[in-house]
C-alpha cells in the first residue's frame, strides 16, 4: 500500500455529499434503535412478567409458541415479512423496520425476561395484592425495578444486534 498517497478524501466528499448524508444516516440509526428498544423492553417485560406468573393453559403454549420463534432462523421468514409489510404498505420504511425488529427480538426478550421474574418470589405480589394493588402497579413499581439486571443485558444485545445491522 502506498502509503503517501493515503488521503481523506473520499471521507471528507461522504460528509458533504448530498446523495449520502453521515449525519442524517447516523440519526436515523439511533432513531431505530431506541424506538426498538423502548418498543421491546416494554413489551416483552409485560408480557413475560404474565408468561410466567401463569403457567398454565393458554399462557404456557403461549410461552411455548414464543420459544419455538428462536428455532427460526430470518432467512426462513423472510419472504412472507416482505410480502406482509408490502401489504400493509410498511416496506421500505422506518416504521416497517422497526416492526420487524420488535417482533424479531420479542422471543429472545421473552424467555430472558421470564426467566429471570420467575427468580422473583411471589410473596411480593401476594403482599402487594394484600394491600390493595393492581397488577399494574405490582409490576410497575415492584416487579419491573427488580427486572434492572435482566433488562440490561437484554438492551445491550438488542443495541448491539440493531446497530451491527447498519454497519
Amino acid at each position: 500500500i502506498p502509503f503517501r498517497r493515503l488521503t481523506f478524501d473520499n471521507l471528507i466528499r461522504n460528509f458533504n455529499s448530498p446523495n449520502f448524508n453521515v449525519l442524517r444516516a447516523y440519526f436515523f440509526t439511533i432513531l431505530i434503535v431506541i424506538i426498538t428498544l423502548v418498543s421491546v423492553a416494554m413489551l416483552s417485560s409485560m408480557m413475560s412478567y404474565t408468561l410466567s406468573r401463569n403457567r398454565k393453559g393458554f399462557y404456557r403454549w403461549a410461552y411455548l409458541l414464543l420459544l419455538a420463534g428462536l428455532m427460526i432462523p430470518i432467512q426462513v421468514i423472510l419472504i412472507p415479512i416482505i410480502q406482509i409489510l408490502r401489504t400493509i404498505h410498511l416496506i421500505l420504511t422506518v416504521p416497517g423496520l422497526i416492526l420487524v425488529y420488535v417482533a424479531w427480538y420479542m422471543p429472545f426478550t421473552a424467555f430472558v425476561l421470564s426467566g429471570y421474574i420467575g427468580t422473583i418470589s411471589t410473596q411480593l405480589d401476594e403482599s402487594a395484592k394484600i394491600d390493595g394493588a393492581t397488577p399494574f402497579v405490582i409490576f410497575f413499581r415492584i416487579i419491573f425495578p427488580l427486572m434492572k439486571p435482566a433488562l440490561t443485558s437484554v438492551v445491550i444485545f438488542i443495541t448491539v444486534w440493531t446497530w451491527n445491522d447498519f454497519i
